[in-house]
């Protein structure tokens, strides 16, 4: 029993500790840049990211700035850097930018720079496309990633974008994506029991897809697996302002009902939901209205009481200052009035 303990010690001290300490130190995160830039760097600043991948962000002092590189912190490579853009003179002044290199030079610099940065992992990228910007006068080059398995899904091929300035000719900025789990994952739960779920989870049994779900792997980590869902719900009733001319008229929260997402395909739970700003991604929604200033408007109560989403009542904004003006403008009548007599 003895010889058994100390043989499970010995294995979990000699698998197990060395697997939990692979992690990389900020010292070999600076050192991974000082072999990207091709010089030692005496005055790095290395910070620790945290998240789904964990990485290092090493700042580095340039002449014309500051350059941040980042690097994986389970892999010690560099997955991506974005250094300053150069400045012709008289940019700000509408002058045009000077071209040293021509588009297909840029082109052909942004796919070295893949090359070397990505290795071995440069072959399994996707086809490539390239980009305009015309007010940085940069071509940015782009490897999307390729879906895979059954059903298909994003998030087990590499992607790249490499952005080359045509005003030296320096790359500005790289940008690469590793996944570490590649093998497609069969998922437990279906696109349609994922929007059931959703619909649970906002209380609203006739909430609906404004487009197709989309499944993706190793969003949130290695070997998770999501479906990411854009659901509207029935909004909530407007609020109807009164307008001085004595009129009635009904506005509606720019981006009501709109909610994107996530649900973990293996275990059937909601990870992620957010609301997000505005209503220009729903089709056909109303623009939103500008609201009559606050001092000669005041809010009607909507004949239903206004809720959220999940049922929580929401409590209708007063225009406060509005009816301070008021208060004010009234005292200051009656002081008037009463000097006068």
């Amino acid at each position: 029993m003895t010889r058994v303990c100390f043989l499970c010690l010995a294995w979990v001290v000699g698998v197990l500790a060395p697997t939990a300490l692979a992690d990389v130190t900020p010292d070999q995160a600076r050192q991974a840049v000082e072999r990207v830039v091709g010089h030692e760097l005496r005055d790095a600043t290395v910070g620790e990211a945290t998240g789904s991948y964990p990485r290092f962000d090493v700042l580095v002092n340039l002449p014309d700035g500051t350059a941040s590189y980042r690097v994986d912190k389970r892999t010690g490579r560099v997955r991506g850097y974005s250094r300053p853009w150069p400045i012709w003179p008289g940019r700000e002044e509408g002058a045009p930018p000077p071209s040293v290199i021509s588009v297909d030079e840029a082109e052909g610099a942004a796919v070295a720079e893949a090359q070397r940065l990505m290795g071995d992992d440069f072959n399994r990228l996707g086809p490539r496309t390239r980009s305009m910007d015309p007010e940085h006068d940069t071509v940015q080059v782009y490897w999307k990633e390729v879906k895979g398995g059954d059903p298909p899904r994003g998030g087990i091929s590499p992607d790249c974008t490499v952005a080359v300035s045509l005003v030296d000719g320096t790359v500005v900025s790289f940008s690469s994506r590793v996944p570490e789990y590649s093998e497609p994952i069969p998922p437990k739960v279906s696109a349609d029991e994922a929007l059931e779920v959703a619909r649970r989870h906002l209380r609203d049994p006739s909430a609906k897809l404004t487009k197709a779900a989309i499944l993706d792997q190793n969003d949130r980590g290695p070997g998770s697996l999501d479906w990411l869902l854009e659901v509207l719900t029935e909004p909530p009733p407007p609020s109807r302002v009164v307008k001085p001319d004595g009129t009635v008229e009904e506005y509606q929260v720019s981006g009501a009902g709109l909610h994107r997402i996530t649900v973990d395909a293996l275990t059937g739970e909601v990870v992620e939901d957010v609301v997000p700003r505005s209503a220009e991604a729903i089709a056909g929604a109303e623009p939103e209205q500008p609201a009559p200033p606050a001092s000669v408007a005041s809010v009607v109560p909507s004949a239903e009481p206004v809720t959220n989403a999940g049922g929580t009542p929401a409590v209708p904004v007063v225009p406060l200052a509005g009816a301070g003006v008021v208060l004010v403008l009234g005292v200051g009548a009656l002081v008037v009035i009463r000097r006068r007599k």
